[in-house]
């Protein structure tokens, strides 16, 4: 590498460091002040492509081009500090503290705080390849592209096994922070901008000083107003922290009320619908989540022996043992593990499983409701074994998605377990065994002499009244989906739930974006086609493969990182390869670009093969060699389509940038909230190989 591209090289690797830092941690501010589905992350990864994709566009358009990227990089610098903040404090600005956040009012929001950095960092890539061409002719962009993704893959490290455990999302921002101004000082120097150089050093000064400011748990409290922040605890997972309201506690994760203290009702509903129903005694019950409730109190009145309580957050255990001591006694025994890994590998025979988790609203929580886990299930009971949990509930009047959602699950119970029986109010409670179920819990919890504080016979006289009962057995009429782990029709229905909710239909959106698609695929180059149909499937495969990893073998959030390293590391030794070399010949050229194009295709074609038998999808080795091959490809073809763009006419990085980024952001919101929920992820793969046919066909019969 010659003296003069060494800078370049090394702004490029700390822009990709830090877009791929930035990134995240907005993405975990944003799940914290707005609980988060698919629907909701494939908006926000969308928005931060098509808005990249944007940036790129603009890079056409070039002057003064090592000034605009030093100055461009002490801004990335500096934005994310802004656009958290601004995050942090326009929560309780535009609703009121504790409300729900309405789509219209999220998403406008999002976009405007985005904007900046992702046209910032979109528009130095094109800068960096003008400045780039004239070392490395023709294989500039691939260079580029290079460049850009092994700052990805290090940026993706540094904060999955780094930063993630020893600082908390606003910290983490200081280190692209710097690593952008160090990149912009090394700029200067070789470029004498001295004036500059002193500004820049000043403005490092500064960013150091500000660690002593606390600015991260003063705005923290912005988004708790009223009420008084007794601990935070930042984790893995996400963000808990501890309130304190006249003598009440609140828990919160992720900011979503997790607990509050004195909330018994809860914990009585949790427990005693199901437990009440079991006549053995010396029990063993498996409890998953539910500790900060208070729900292991509750087991503790029956005759137990054993109580397995598993929490996938080792904080919140420690949360648990700080504020509910009491929970704990001889016979819990804690597990820190995901509740169906746990199930999937345990021998252990029970009493009774409980689950206290909320609703499928998203692909993680859906594998706790499908057909494949309750079979697990079953296989982990005692005969005259229960199994609970509880869904959203109505006092009078269920919506329809709620009802369908009842129905689903009621359908994929009754597919294992012979009898299962809901009980109604403002949350539903399942019960699913293979014995006979009743009504009448309050006369079992007196002849079981089991104190309750709610749970007596005045209130289940009204919330089991016959007219309740009547009404959610006349909802079950009728045959409902089987919900599964790769045809997700719960988490289907719960979107519609939740859509109804804040009274929006998105059919309206799926129809632009689908539409958006075909005009971009007809009116776009064969070149740009290519490029466009590659972002859109490669993006779906990752999403695809990461959530067959989820299915199989558990929570993905350790494994999310190593997914991402995997795919950067095959884009960078695709592109690496194929710019090795320059070619004038667009014959040969073009010929490799198809041979990449049918690489891709039967790369898809083996995904579907392999989900058609679950003995090879729940291989983890498998599923990393398909994210390396696919990335690898996608890599490669982005490196040829620029030779390409470069031998047939005037380089186009910004037009070869902008289809990549528009296809990913489009593919990433298509594939996560409409297409595997509403098909299922076979189909979804089936949709994906016929983008890429498209794409192939049009560089063979029209470039």
């Amino acid at each position: 590498m010659s003296k003069n591209s060494l800078p370049v090289f090394i702004a490029v690797s700390c822009l990709g460091i830090s877009s791929i830092i930035t990134q995240i941690t907005l993405t975990r501010e944003l799940l914290n002040i707005y609980q988060g589905n698919e629907l909701v992350i494939g908006f926000i990864i969308s928005f931060w492509l098509i808005l990249t994709g944007v940036g790129t566009f603009l890079g056409r358009y070039q002057f003064h081009i090592k000034f605009i990227l030093v100055h461009s990089l002490i801004l990335t610098a500096l934005i994310p500090f802004g656009q958290l903040l601004l995050l942090r404090l326009f929560r309780n600005t535009i609703a009121l503290p504790g409300s729900t956040l309405e789509l219209f009012t999220l998403f406008p929001m999002i976009l405007l705080i985005m904007f900046p950095y992702c046209l910032l960092s979109g528009y130095l890539l094109p800068i960096a390849c003008a400045l780039f061409k004239k070392q490395s002719g023709q294989r500039h962009i691939g260079r580029i592209y290079f460049v850009d993704n092994l700052g990805d893959i290090l940026g993706g490290l540094l904060f999955s096994f780094l930063l993630v455990f020893i600082m908390s999302s606003f910290n983490a921002l200081y280190v692209p922070c710097l690593l952008n101004l160090t990149a912009a000082l090394i700029i200067c120097i070789t470029s004498k901008y001295k004036k500059t150089f002193f500004y820049i050093i000043a403005i490092i000064l500064f960013v150091i000083a500000s660690t002593r400011f606390g600015l991260d748990e003063t705005s923290i409290s912005w988004l708790f107003p009223s009420q008084h922040i007794i601990q935070k605890e930042e984790s893995v997972y996400g963000r808990l922290v501890v309130t304190k309201d006249a003598e009440q506690l609140n828990f919160f994760e992720n900011g979503v009320p997790l607990a509050s203290s004195h909330n018994q009702l809860i914990a009585e509903k949790t427990v005693h619908f199901s437990l009440s129903q079991v006549s053995e005694d010396n029990l063993n019950v498996l409890l998953i989540s539910g500790g900060l409730t208070g729900a292991i109190q509750e087991i503790q009145k029956y005759p137990v022996r054993k109580i397995d309580y598993i929490e996938l957050d080792p904080v919140l255990i420690q949360l648990t043992r700080q504020f509910a001591p009491t929970t704990f006694s001889q016979y819990v025994e804690v597990h820190i593990t995901d509740g169906r890994k746990f199930i999937n590998e345990s021998k252990k025979k029970y009493h009774a499983i409980i689950i206290a988790l909320p609703a499928p609203v998203n692909i993680q929580l859906n594998r706790f409701y499908t057909l494949e886990f309750f079979i697990a299930l079953k296989q982990r009971l005692h005969p005259g074994g229960v199994v609970s949990f509880t869904l959203p509930g109505a006092e009078n009047y269920y919506p329809l998605p709620l009802v369908q959602l009842y129905r689903i699950i009621h359908s994929t119970a009754k597919n294992v377990f012979s009898h299962v029986k809901l009980y109604p109010g403002g949350e539903t409670v399942f019960v699913l065994a293979n014995h006979k179920l009743t009504n009448s819990i309050s006369d079992l919890l007196t002849r079981k002499q089991i104190k309750t504080s709610y749970m007596n016979q005045y209130y289940m006289k009204s919330k089991l009244s016959k007219d309740r009962v009547d009404e959610i057995n006349n909802m079950l009429k009728g045959t409902g989906e089987i919900n599964r782990d790769l045809y997700p029709t719960a988490f289907r229905t719960q979107l519609k739930y939740w859509g109804l909710f804040h009274q929006v239909n998105f059919n309206w959106l799926w129809g632009f974006l689908i539409a958006v698609s075909l005009l971009l695929f007809l009116f776009y180059r064969p070149i740009e086609s290519v490029l466009f149909t590659t972002g859109y499937i490669s993006i779906a495969m990752e999403i695809i493969l990461i959530i067959l990893s989820q299915a199989s073998s558990g929570y993905v959030y350790y494994k999310y990182g190593l997914f991402i390293t995997i795919f950067m590391t095959g884009l960078a030794a695709g592109s690496y390869l194929s710019s090795r070399k320059n070619h004038n010949s667009i014959i040969k050229i073009k010929n490799r670009l198809l041979y990449l194009e049918l690489g891709l295709i039967i790369t898809i074609g083996g995904l579907i093969f392999i989900t058609a038998i679950p003995l090879l999808w729940k291989q983890e080795t498998i599923l990393f060699l398909l994210v390396f091959c696919t990335a690898t490809l996608t890599g490669s073809e982005f490196a040829w389509a620029g030779q390409y763009r470069c031998a047939h006419k005037p380089p186009g990085a910004s037009s070869l940038y902008t289809a990549d980024f528009l296809g990913a952001g489009i593919g990433s919101l298509l594939t996560s909230a409409l297409f595997i929920p509403t098909l299922g992820i076979q189909n979804t793969i089936f949709i994906l190989l016929c983008v890429k046919l498209t794409g192939f066909l049009k560089l063979w019969k029209f470039s």
